[in-house]
């Protein structure tokens, strides 16, 4: 710098426009509550070793009246003379940053007094002077502000573009606010422990905050505070804060280096109101505008943008660089509290507050989510919660098919309760296996491996039993494992056995056959089961009971059998002329069939039509003695439809046996029958004479 003779007589101050000041920092505060929550604030940063500090507030007629048990040093009286002085920058235990905060004042008084240390000086905003009572006020070991009520309209009101406030704003706005917002945003002032409001000598609220610290790691520390808002003498209301502190002081050395970080130890605090789950705020000790998807609070020493509103979050600037890296270390912060978080809150705040840690804040605040799920998959953590206790990941399975859950709750098996199922993308998020049609396999193998009587298997109701086949009918993979799943004992016949369709056949018989169901040694199926899931049951094996399974039951049953046979001692299911006739009504399409054969009108078709030839052997004819005869052509059998016939075939012995009439004619229409005409009659009475 070149040397120049200056003339010091003739120098002038370098000034700055304090109303300028004063104006650009009230445009900070967007009412009130902001300016009560920076004395709020200022009020924590006086905290004196050994005593928490107890504010004061009391709205009265003609001032805001503020105390605290904190007493101003000389220092403090020095600096609040400067704005903007920065006097806690040197004090790394303050939260505020830049000493203007105080300035937030004017915007609701040109003139305030303070009353601390044996001395009062009040500050007048229209000669920007500070001066000494003639007379302190003394307090004691307080501090006392007094800021009157800005009811005119003044020249430096204009000057600082302030309010101008009304007895009826006091009440309608400041006390309201302040009653309905202070509670909820004092969690993270370190020394304050108590605030009462009042409204001249009537008590409003009272807010007390209890702490208890617990060290987690040695660097985290849990806090469980409980706020008790106290409003009149009997409404009583406590809030419950888990915060928990992690210590960022070693990983950010380059930043105090270089003054963006500041505050020792350099905390960065997660709270979660365990009362009510919030969406959540970035707090500087208070809060900001900025919120968050999160359900909770986060605070750190951030450097926030010049109108206090927002964190400074462009990564371009260096501020918002700091800002960033804070965030950054959210992530590992949840991941490291997961257990304690399990201890302390509810299952169903626990998925609400991960479950959004999972995804992002919103499009203003970025962090990367990838570590913290990559650190839960990675280390399996038993974060799923089932019957009152956690289980981890690879344990459990989620189903979005609610039929089958309360049978799988009920069996112990790890299936995600349904309560749960709104957090399903988180839980597909971190690798929660989705139930499948193969775990049901493993589980139904496992459980029920043999033929079992459904009273002595897993199964408390025939609705358990339908809710598994009902998960089967509405999945889409079923088709996939039909050959899997029929060797399953899932299958319900009406004899009360839970069996498979792989190893033997297990039929459906329908409602014409219902006389002689019971009869059938078959295995059939429950009628309810079948009726609600027909098609899946068809598809895995059931089948239906046709004419024909009836026809080779009948062949295997009566194939060598001697004839006549009684009625009455025949098999169950023909033992009586109803099940005889309700038998051939329901074969009747394969004995026409048969006939079409018999009279060369179908083609030959030499594996269906030994099928059909079964049917000689079908003992159906029964006679007015109730004997049982074949079908087949051994005996004659002729249709007697009328007592003349009868009498003259009685007479002249033309036939063996005389059947049941209406049997007759159910038969009649297959030819298996002769009808007695006269050329019939002519040969058998020729044979008939003959023979005598």
């Amino acid at each position: 710098m070149t040397n120049v003779k200056l003339i010091e007589d003739e120098a002038e101050d370098y000034t700055t426009d304090t109303y300028a000041s004063i104006e650009r920092n009230l445009r900070s505060y967007s009412g009130f509550i902001s300016l009560l929550k920076e004395l709020i604030q200022n009020s924590d940063d006086s905290y004196v070793d050994g005593e928490g500090v107890k504010i004061g507030v009391h709205f009265l007629k003609d001032k805001l009246k503020l105390t605290n048990n904190t007493i101003f040093k000389e220092n403090d009286w020095d600096k609040i003379k400067i704005i903007g002085s920065r006097n806690k920058d040197d004090d790394s235990t303050k939260t505020g940053r830049f000493g203007i905060g105080f300035t937030s004042v004017f915007k609701i008084c040109d003139c305030l007094d303070i009353h601390s240390n044996n001395k009062s000086k009040r500050l007048d905003l229209n000669n920007l002077k500070w001066k000494l009572h003639e007379e302190p006020r003394i307090v004691g070991n307080n501090t006392e502000f007094e800021f009157f009520w800005r009811f005119e309209e003044s020249d430096v009101c204009k000057e600082i573009n302030a309010d101008i406030i009304s007895s009826d704003k006091i009440k309608t706005e400041f006390i309201s606010d302040t009653m309905k917002y202070i509670h909820e945003e004092v969690h993270f002032l370190k020394n304050v422990v108590q605030i009462v409001i009042y409204e001249d000598d009537i008590l409003l609220q009272k807010i007390l905050i209890e702490k208890k610290y617990e060290d987690i790691n040695q660097k985290i520390i849990k806090e469980n505070r409980t706020i008790t808002t106290i409003n009149g003498e009997s409404d009583i209301n406590d809030s419950i804060r888990l915060i928990f502190h992690k210590n960022l002081q070693q990983d950010f050395i380059e930043e105090y280096q270089n003054g963006m970080a500041r505050r020792k130890p350099l905390l960065l605090s997660l709270a979660i109101n365990v009362s009510e789950l919030q969406n959540g705020h970035i707090f500087c000790t208070l809060p900001t505008d900025e919120t968050t998807k999160l359900k909770f609070d986060i605070n750190c020493d951030f450097q926030p943008d010049p109108n206090r509103k927002k964190i400074i979050l462009d990564s371009d600037d260096q501020k918002g660089a700091y800002n960033l890296k804070l965030l950054s270390f959210i992530p590992e912060l949840l991941y490291e509290i997961l257990d304690d978080l399990k201890s302390n809150i509810v299952p169903q705040q626990f998925y609400e507050i991960i479950s959004e840690a999972s995804d992002t804040f919103n499009e203003n605040i970025i962090y990367s989510n990838n570590d913290f799920i990559s650190k839960i998959q990675n280390n399996d953590c038993e974060i799923i919660f089932i019957d009152d206790k956690w289980y981890s990941i690879s344990e459990t399975h989620i189903i979005d098919k609610i039929p089958i859950l309360s049978l799988l709750k009920r069996m112990d098996y790890p299936i995600i309760s349904d309560k749960f199922l709104k957090f399903k993308s988180f839980f597909d998020l971190i690798g929660v296996d989705q139930f499948s049609i193969q775990d049901l396999i493993w589980l139904i193998e496992d459980k029920i491996p043999n033929k079992i009587s459904f009273d002595d298997s897993i199964f408390e109701s025939k609705d358990e039993l339908k809710s598994v086949f009902e998960y089967l009918s509405i999945n889409s993979d079923c088709d996939d494992y039909i050959s899997e799943l029929g060797m399953l004992n899932l299958f319900l016949t009406i004899d009360g056995d839970l069996n498979n369709t792989s190893q033997i056949k297990i039929y459906n018989v329908p409602s014409s056959l219902k006389l002689i169901e019971t009869d059938l040694d078959i295995d059939k199926i429950d009628k309810v089961i079948f009726d609600d899931f027909k098609e899946l049951l068809l598809m895995l094996g059931v089948q239906k009971f046709l004419s024909m399974h009836l026809i080779e039951m009948m062949y295997n049953d009566f194939n060598d059998q001697i004839y006549p046979l009684n009625l009455l001692q025949s098999k169950s299911y023909i033992n009586s002329k109803d099940k005889i006739r309700k038998i051939i009504v329901f074969i009747s399409s394969d004995l026409k069939k048969y006939q079409r054969y018999n009279n060369n009108q179908l083609d030959q078709n030499i594996d269906e039509y030994n099928k059909l030839k079964k049917c000689d052997y079908l003992p159906l004819i029964v006679d007015d003695e109730d004997q049982l005869y074949p079908l087949k052509d051994s005996i004659d059998i002729f249709n007697l439809d009328s007592d003349l016939k009868k009498r003259f075939a009685l007479k002249y012995n033309i036939l063996d046996v005389t059947v049941v009439h209406d049997i007759a004619h159910l038969l009649s229409d297959y030819n298996l029958f002769e009808s007695l005409t006269l050329d019939v009659i002519f040969v058998k009475v020729q044979e008939y004479i003959e023979s005598v």
